[in-house]
């Protein structure tokens, strides 16, 4: 690398790391964001000087931590997979009985995990990671239009699942 592409790197990574981890808490849980966001700043590292513009820094790396999210998903999927084959049953859940709130906030985090993944993706990418749709739809790799309907869907399922909750 270059000099000062290292001064560069810092300074954007340092600008946009609280995003990035905003993002990969809402894709992957507070507990493993951290090693998510760890993985996602080594392939930043490795690939910086292949990145054209840096003032398209901030999407680009919102997209690696996306994918990094993305493939511990698929880690965690495939667990519990061999976790069900091996011993035929679900890992139980605890849940911490705290105020309503801290439990529908629970439940809010709950159903946005269950959403299709490109829903969620788009949802947290537009809400929590705050991207505008533009900025989403190059992360996703996908069109404005389509970051649209997947977050209108997303928040659709999310408005329903509220309203059935608070009906019973």
């Amino acid at each position: 690398m270059p000099d000062g592409s290292w001064d560069e790197l810092d300074t954007l990574v340092r600008r946009h790391l609280a995003e990035g981890l905003r993002v990969a808490v809402r894709l992957c849980g507070q507990n493993e964001a951290e090693d998510v966001l760890q993985e996602a700043l080594l392939k930043v590292v490795r690939s910086f000087r292949r990145l054209d513009d840096p003032r398209r820094f901030r999407v680009w790396f919102l997209r690696i931590v996306l994918n990094a999210a993305r493939d511990w998903q698929r880690r965690q999927r495939r667990r519990r997979e061999v976790s069900h084959d091996r011993f035929d049953t679900q890992p139980a859940r605890v849940r911490q009985s705290e105020s309503e709130a801290r439990e529908l906030c629970d439940r809010l985090q709950e159903w946005i995990d269950e959403l299709p993944r490109r829903q969620r993706e788009a949802l947290i990418l537009t809400r929590f990671g705050r991207l505008s749709v533009r900025e989403a739809a190059e992360a996703m790799e996908t069109t404005e239009q389509n970051v649209r309907t997947l977050v209108s869907l997303a928040r659709a399922t999310l408005r329903e699942r509220l309203r059935r909750e608070f009906a019973d």
